[in-house]
Parts: C-alpha cells; structure tokens; sequence
C-alpha cells in the first residue's frame, strides 16, 4: 500500500510537471505566433510602401512575401518548446547542484565563520579578564611590598620599645 501510495504520488508529480510543461510549450507558441503575424504585417506595409505609384506591387516583394510566410509556416512546424524545456530542464538541475554545493561548503563554512566569530568573542573577553587578572596580581605584589616594609618598620619599631623599655 506505501509503494502503491508513492508511485501514486510520483505520477501526479510526473503529470503535474508535464502539465506544467505543456502550459508552458502553448504559451511559448503562441508568443512565436503572435511575433510571427507581427512579422507578416510589417511584411505587408512594408509591401504597400515599396510598391509602385501606380498602386501595381513589385515583383519582388510579393516574393519576398511568400518567402516570409514560408519561414513562418516552417517556424509553425518546428518544436520551438523543446530547447525551452531543455533550457528549463538544465536549470533545475543547476539549482539543485548549487543547492547541494551551499548544502556541502556553504553552510559549514558558514557555521566555522560563525564559531570564529564565537570563538575570537571568547578569547577577547579572556584577555580582558586576564588583563584584570594581572592587573590585581600586581596591585596585591605591590600590596605585599608595602606591608612587608610595614612588618620591617613595625619590628625596628617593636625592637626599639623593647630596648627603652628594659
């Protein structure tokens, strides 16, 4: 029933992209053959332009006429949508490749970006607090000095109240 259910569901996609296509095949037609009769009536005033003053067309053109109506009923006859679809086709699967390309590199050197940032954001609030950390370290070296020549002078002090008081 699941494999009967999938195919199911990859016919209706097979048939909705064909669909899709065939829309798009009918319009790609139509704006060929609307281009096509906007080709025939520039044909055609350009026929009424050139033709003699007697009103009496030009060989010529009337050749060039039936060469462009030509042109056109083999233009009718030719699948211009296949290329279009091909075009289509191979742009799906460009997209899909740079999907996979991001998905591979572009997404994991966005996530080592993202842990450099994290990672150089540590390492600055370290520093600064190893700067404190020095920082103190020397305040209380210098505290230590000072209350070392206070214990000095305290024990001359000391040394000498005992020697007075004897």
């Amino acid at each position: 029933a699941t494999k009967v259910s999938a195919d199911g569901e990859q016919v209706e996609d097979d048939a909705d992209r064909i669909h899709k296509r065939a829309n798009d095949l009918e319009q790609f037609i139509k704006d060929t053959l609307l281009g096509a009769k906007d080709l025939q009536s520039k044909a055609a005033e350009l026929n009424r332009t050139l033709s003699r003053k007697d009103g009496t067309p030009d060989k010529s053109l009337s050749e060039m006429k039936e060469e462009i109506q030509a042109m056109l009923a083999e233009m009718r006859k030719r699948q211009l949508g296949g290329m279009k679809s091909i075009a289509e086709e191979e742009e799906d699967l460009a997209e899909k490749l740079y999907q996979k390309v991001k998905r591979m590199f572009g997404d994991p050197h966005q996530s080592t970006e993202d842990l450099k940032a994290e990672i150089k954001e540590k390492l600055s609030d370290h520093e600064g607090k190893l700067q404190e950390a020095q920082d103190l370290l020397h305040a209380a070296q210098g505290k230590m000095r000072q209350s070392g020549s206070l214990a000095e002078q305290n024990k001359a002090n000391l040394t000498l109240l005992q020697v007075q008081h004897n």
